[in-house]
């Protein structure tokens, strides 16, 4: 009982490596759980539920199974996971009931011990069972040991690593006793190739009959797809010298890389072939939230209903705890055939720094240009602190801007606020919370527009589901889709409003980078090209040339360690239209520059050929 616990209640924290986005702007997260016992006639005969409870971070705080009496707490430090204690109650037959607790305490989110305790209320007897965990200075678990008490430990694995950090071998001991003499009992050495692991050779002692004099040699090969996604994992056993296949495991995928079916078969000698006999599968439902994941056997020539035992739900090699948090879904003595994960969506961060927006802009004349948005770093406007976002439209043709602002936004659970210059308050921009039938108000300088709420769907691109609002107002100014994680689909501010008697409108997003990563491209443009051109400037180098603070207010300190290679070292402040503003004579590999008398904008300064960006607030 006490490990299928576990894995039930440890499951949830894992949801996030089957459907959690590249950046942290919108995680699928479990708010309700069902495990379904369906006949071999497809009727569903009994389910089993559970609920879940998030706080205000996003982070899992509890969750309950109703029907077993069992509940689980969650407790955080710095968003780090500190402690999970969990109560329940279940039915052992016989009539034997049992009570049971379990505590697990965390240390910057790495587990450093496990507390199982059971007690069976008819005889009154006590069952405990510990697990500490050791690590070294990089974090990488290097002992665990299992006992009765912290003084009785009968269980010893220890663990050693390569110079790419990856684990190298696992030695398990075992004492007789508890305590008594530790016997190696087992020995796992790790091999590599590409940074992705190839082979694990196993030497282990007969277990059945403890017979220490007789050892068996195994081997698991794994393969893998194109992208580096687990296909197979194949074991062996040595046979008088020989390989000898025994079980295979095989991964199968979408072509986004979901995982979409498992197959378990074990090697027929009359088939010379894998037979394969049992199937998980996968599915998906980015319109109503779920996701199912269903249990077969094969009978005869047809698959069939079969129940769940122990299985693996979801493997990443690299990810040995994650591929057990899904493992199981439990209830005392109930089997199940189906697990459904009813998902909820929690925005954490909608706005990254280092956030790029491409947008094209449609010039009355018929020509096409562009408008770049770049979140540069952060301020403080009254009691909040925004995000600067420098807001550029670019003549490209003619390789100069024509308009710079700098706009400033914050997000606070799932509502975006943009600063109103003219006002000298924040207003609502995009509500991402916002469900169909809903309308907020955004005011643009002295004017407003009220914004309404169609309809909410998913937009999916290369994979990633994400929450889409579409939206409409009275005077077709922001009309459009709101993908969370994106922004505006057809212009991130409302410049129809903004910009009323402008000869050109920004109609469309383009390409959209945080860092140096294209996550979203749409239309003719090259956006590797435009990231390029854009970037034609580089930030910081391996000159070393540094500049910070970044933004900065009236001081700019420069460091650099070229000073000795350069005959005149100079610096050179210019503004975006290329127009010098400020230069002088570096005298120091750190000095300070007073650029107090530079208005609030984006900037750059030269060093011997080296430029960095830097933003004045």
């Amino acid at each position: 009982m006490k490990k299928l616990v576990t894995i039930a209640m440890m499951m949830v924290l894992g949801m996030s490596a089957v459907l959690s986005q590249s950046i942290d702007d919108t995680i699928f997260l479990p708010n309700h759980v069902m495990g379904r016992t369906i006949n071999p006639s497809g009727v569903v005969t009994n389910q089993y539920s559970a609920d879940f409870q998030y706080n205000s971070e996003g982070l899992l705080s509890s969750f309950e199974y109703p029907e077993h009496n069992l509940t689980s707490r969650l407790v955080y430090d710095n968003n780090y996971l500190s402690s999970i204690t969990a109560h329940g109650y279940y039915n052992g037959g016989y009539g034997v009931d049992y009570t049971w607790d379990q505590v697990l305490e965390f240390e910057n989110g790495l587990i450093q011990m496990e507390l199982f305790q059971e007690f069976e209320a008819t005889f009154g007897n006590y069952d405990r069972d510990y697990q500490f965990y050791y690590y070294n200075d990089e974090g990488q678990l290097i002992r665990k040991e299992q006992g009765y008490s912290p003084n009785n430990i009968c269980h010893i694995w220890t663990y050693t690593y390569d110079d790419q950090g990856k684990t190298d071998s696992m030695f398990y001991y075992i004492s007789w006793g508890c305590p008594g003499l530790t016997k190696l009992s087992g020995v796992y050495n790790y091999q590599y190739e590409n940074g992705l692991l190839q082979e694990i050779l196993i030497e282990e002692y007969d277990d059945v009959n403890h017979n220490y004099d007789t050892w068996f040699t195994k081997k698991q090969v794994y393969s893998y797809t194109e992208d580096g996604k687990l296909a197979s994992e194949i074991k062996q056993d040595l046979v008088d010298g020989e390989w000898v296949n025994n079980t295979i495991h095989i991964n199968l995928y979408d072509a986004y890389g979901k995982i979409i079916e498992q197959q378990n078969g074990t090697w027929s000698e009359s088939l010379n072939d894998w037979d394969i006999t049992k199937k998980v599968i996968h599915e998906y439902s980015m319109t109503d939230m779920t996701y199912t994941v269903s249990f077969y056997k094969k009978s005869g020539d047809e698959w069939v209903w079969d129940y769940f035992w122990r299985q693996t739900l979801f493997f990443e090699p690299e990810l040995k705890w994650q591929q057990n948090l899904l493992a199981t879904f439990f209830y005392g003595d109930s089997y199940i055939n189906q697990i459904e994960f009813s998902m909820t969506t929690t925005i954490t961060s909608s706005i990254p720094e280092g956030s790029e927006w491409y947008y094209e802009i449609q010039n009355d004349d018929g020509s096409i240009t562009y408008q770049h948005l770049e979140c540069v770093g952060d301020t403080a406007v009254g009691n909040q602190r925004p995000k600067i976002i420098v807001r550029s439209n670019t003549q490209y043709d003619k390789d100069e801007i024509s308009e710079v602002t700098h706009e400033y936004v914050y997000e606070e659970n799932g509502i975006v606020y943009w600063w109103n210059k003219d006002l000298e308050e924040f207003t609502t921009l995009y509500d991402l919370n916002a469900e169909a039938g809903d309308e907020w108000e955004i005011k643009v300088g002295m004017e407003n527009i009220i914004v309404h709420v169609d309809s909410v769907g998913v937009f999916e691109y290369e994979g990633e589901a994400r929450r889409v609002l579409h939206v409409s107002d009275a005077g077709n100014i922001f009309n459009g889709d709101i993908v969370v994680g994106y922004g505006h689909m057809t212009s991130f501010f409302p410049e129809r409003l903004m910009n009323r008697n402008a000869n050109y409108i920004v109609n469309g997003l383009r390409c959209y980078w945080v860092g140096d990563a294209l996550l979203y491209h749409n239309g003719e443009e090259d956006c590797d090209a435009v990231y390029s051109e854009l970037h034609h400037v580089v930030d910081n180098n391996e000159n070393h040339l540094n500049v910070y603070p970044n933004p900065a207010n009236n001081v700019l300190i420069i460091e650099t360690q070229c000073l000795a290679s350069l005959q005149t070292a100079t610096y050179r402040i210019t503004n975006v239209m290329g127009q010098t503003l400020l230069q002088g004579t570096v005298t120091d590999e750190t000095q300070r520059i007073d650029i107090a008398n530079l208005k609030a904008g984006m900037y750059f300064i030269s060093v011997g050929g080296q430029t960095v960006k830097f933003v004045k607030q």
